[in-house]
């Protein structure tokens, strides 16, 4: 029967078999290290972008000694961590340049409503992206005393190659799932994020 693989996370970017979560620490650690790219300092590591120094063993330890909830956290916060390292935020340049894509001419005081961020931060992309020639600002049709944002043809360009990125990795990030596996993941983090709305969220509203 083929063994089964469990993913550490936080400290393990790639699978590894039961028969070596059994094996020396020294063995264990120095395969770790081979599967992380990280900075090395006296036999603890360092995750990539990130200050805290890891320790490698008492991870590993906390996490096969672990209940099957506090390893769902493990997990979550594994992959909140990963998605904030491929997606560079609210306001980055690609998703002003899809949003805008999708909108046409749209106001900065609607744009800032859309991304959902601070309006410097606008103002910010904004600028840049006028710098490079990727968006413009003129006059609106609708109240002359505003200005609508638009993408230039360079713009318009540069906001479907980032849109099929986006698409790419979309696929890329589920495509270890079957079509029958994400309908059940789907399900399920459904009725998680349904149960955490009502029992957590709601509750901290002011």
């Amino acid at each position: 029967m083929e063994q089964r693989k469990q993913r550490i996370p936080l400290f393990f970017h790639k699978t590894i078999s039961n028969s070596t979560l059994h094996t020396p620490n020294s063995t264990l650690i120095e395969s770790a290290q081979s599967l992380l790219p990280t900075e090395r300092y006296e036999g603890k590591e360092t995750m990539p972008g990130r200050k805290k120094i890891f320790d490698f063993q008492s991870r590993r330890e906390r996490y096969v000694s672990s209940g099957v909830n506090e390893k769902l956290i493990f997990n979550l916060r594994d992959i909140h961590c990963t998605m904030r390292q491929l997606y560079e935020g609210k306001g980055s340049m690609n998703r002003v340049l899809i949003v805008l894509s999708k909108t046409g001419p749209i106001t900065q005081m609607a744009l800032t409503e859309r991304l959902e961020i601070q309006p410097a931060s606008v103002s910010d992309v904004l600028a840049k992206m006028e710098a490079l020639g990727l968006a413009v600002r003129r006059p609106s049709q609708q109240d002359q005393r505003t200005a609508d944002v638009l993408l230039t043809p360079e713009g318009e360009a540069r906001a479907q190659e980032a849109s099929a990125q986006r698409l790419q990795r979309h696929q890329e990030m589920f495509s270890c799932l079957s079509d029958d596996e994400k309908a059940a993941f789907l399900s399920t983090l459904e009725k998680i994020n349904a149960d955490w709305e009502e029992r957590y969220r709601q509750s901290a509203e002011p």
